[in-house]
């Protein structure tokens, strides 16, 4: 049977590193609120998607290797020809 001491090696073992930090003041908050366990487990879940959205996030703009401050909105079209600002922005919204 696991306990909570056993948590932090169980999390870092499944990979759920914003949870291990997170959970200990979600899980006094929890208590505090007296929160379904669903609601605690959807935070916790919460909390490490969006980590998981962030990091992927900074690891495809280094990887990108675009000037640091370059948007989309700022390119200017008109320079290249056989492709639209719509087009693009079609597939940036994909």
């Amino acid at each position: 049977m696991a306990s909570t001491l056993s948590l932090p090696l169980l999390l870092k073992e499944l990979r759920l590193p914003a949870i291990a930090k997170a959970w200990p003041d979600i899980a006094l908050k929890a208590v505090k609120e007296q929160w379904e366990p669903e609601l605690f487990l959807a935070q916790l879940c919460e909390i490490e998607a969006t980590h998981r959205q962030e990091v992927r996030l900074k690891r495809l703009l280094k990887e990108s290797q675009l000037p640091i401050g370059k948007q989309l909105s700022q390119y200017d079209f008109s320079e290249v020809v056989g492709i639209s600002a719509v087009q693009v922005k079609r597939k940036a919204s994909e």
